[in-house]
């Protein structure tokens, strides 16, 4: 029989266990929640993109066929500034489900080359990179038009804008890093890397990025520091270092009461438990293992005895057949075996026919 503290610590565990198959489920749920939407936004973006794209085609067929002197004009009415801009929803890539996530091999500073688009060929400088949507902005390229809500406008206090030019965040994969490599002359020449290696493991916060074949290490661009400014708000420095409290070994440096603060003393997963709980449930055990000794002393309970006269009884043996009662079966048997020979002849013979 399991005692009290062994009860209690097998309870702690089978809730921990439960609690990590609980963690697990709801990992898994995430991971579906997340697959969905990057899925929905991207198909609901291009679905967008390439009903844009045909109705540029549209009105380009059209504009040609009619001529320059009848022209239509798309710029009026509800399209007076929306014409020839994008909606604000597809400025921005989906966000990836964390499971999918690419260890991030970009950083702001860096020189790349866009490979995609109307600016593919063109190099130009990171401005910012986006580990959950795997997107990157490029400073003055890939720029386009949309429009900006009047409410919007109105909120921040500025004049109202009805159109505003941005880099639109292009995938990780429609860019290539620039890099500047010495050659056999001597001198230094921009090479586009086709791929980049990546060493330190994707815990890491800068791993080192080398050029495969070439193993030469590109690296990682100097991050400028913010200038922080000092306001009436801040803690001035005398008032940090000065020592408000001195611990010393004669008083213990926190009341006992406070570790029950930083944990839950009625907590279904609590393992270390205080010295008082301990010896309590020490005495409960006690108290059952003499409870145990009395009864034994006193002779066994009614049921403990039915029990064991139960088991003790002996089990009826099979009867032995004489030998007069063996004939009479043997005969029997003979009896009846031409009979059954004869059905199964017949059974046959009726089979064959058929």
């Amino acid at each position: 029989m399991e005692s009290p503290l062994q009860k209690a610590l097998a309870r702690a565990g089978q809730a921990s266990r439960h609690a990590a198959k609980k963690a697990e489920r709801k990992k898994v749920n995430t991971f579906k929640d997340e697959k969905w939407a990057y899925q929905y936004r991207s198909k609901i973006q291009n679905a967008q993109i390439l009903r844009m794209k045909k109705q540029a085609e549209h009105n380009w067929k059209e504009d040609w066929a009619v001529g320059t002197r009848l022209l239509p004009r798309r710029d009026i009415g509800k399209s007076k500034f929306a014409f020839g801009t994008m909606p604000s929803d597809i400025l921005y890539n989906p966000t990836v489900p964390e499971k999918w996530r690419k260890q991030k091999w970009l950083a702001e500073g860096d020189r790349v080359v866009i490979t995609a688009g109307r600016d593919r060929g063109k190099i130009g400088k990171v401005d910012q990179v986006s580990e959950d949507s795997h997107s990157v902005r490029v400073e003055k390229l890939n720029e386009v038009n949309y429009v900006v809500p009047e409410f919007l406008a109105q909120e921040r206090g500025k004049e109202y804008t009805p159109t505003v030019v941005t880099s639109r965040v292009m995938s990780w994969d429609d860019v290539k890093l620039v890099h500047a490599v010495k050659d056999e002359a001597g001198y230094f020449r921009d090479v586009v890397v086709d791929e980049i290696r990546l060493i330190g493991g994707p815990k890491a916060k800068k791993p080192k990025r080398i050029i495969p074949g070439l193993e030469l290490e590109v690296p990682w661009p100097n991050e400028e520091e913010p200038e922080h400014e000092d306001t009436d708000a801040d803690t001035l420095r005398l008032t940090v270092d000065e020592r408000t409290f001195e611990p010393t070994l004669n008083e213990m440096p926190m009341p006992p009461s406070v570790i029950d603060e930083l944990r839950g003393k009625y907590s279904k997963f609590r393992t270390r438990h205080d010295p008082e709980w301990i010896a309590r449930k020490e005495a409960e055990q006690a108290q059952l293992r003499l409870d145990e000794k009395a009864v034994e002393h006193m002779g066994s309970t009614p049921l403990v005895k039915q029990a064991a006269e139960f088991n003790a009884r002996p089990k009826p043996a099979l009867p032995e057949l004489t030998e007069e009662q063996l004939a009479a079966i043997g005969e029997s048997m003979m009896k009846e075996l031409p009979e059954r020979s004869a059905k199964i002849l017949k059974r046959m013979e009726e089979a064959e026919s058929q």
